[in-house]
């Protein structure tokens, strides 16, 4: 089943902005980065969509070992952001409702705290 993704991230980080007004990151585009670089692996990334050809989407946002949803505003988050514990990233994409994805996007888009812990309710 073929799809397509799109990896979002927080406004002051994005390569692009997707047609809905979304910042996104260029994941065709590596910027230097290791060319096997996962969306997983990038710092700016947030969370992601997979769109399948059938129209289903599935929704994912980056947690933490203890379930704590990525702020890409928070020093200690972005700095944990690029550690690796036991070699695998310590921040990994859970899958979530698409109402409490589209809650966190809009966090990233906007900044609006309030829809952060709107997400937080949401998973």
């Amino acid at each position: 089943m073929n799809s397509y993704s799109i990896v979002y991230c927080h406004k002051d980080d994005a390569d692009y902005t997707t047609e809905d007004g979304f910042p996104a990151v260029d994941i065709a585009w590596d910027k230097g980065i290791n060319i096997n670089t996962t969306p997983e692996t990038r710092p700016k990334s947030c969370a992601k969509k997979i769109v399948y050809n059938n129209g289903n989407a599935r929704y994912f946002i980056k947690y933490n070992p203890n379930f704590s949803i990525f702020n890409p505003k928070q020093p200690e988050h972005k700095r944990d952001s690029e550690k690796l514990m036991h070699g695998i990233p310590m921040w990994s994409f859970q899958s979530v409702t698409k109402q409490g994805f589209e809650s966190y996007i809009d966090f990233l888009k906007t900044g609006d705290t309030q829809q952060l812990n709107q997400a937080r309710r949401l998973m």
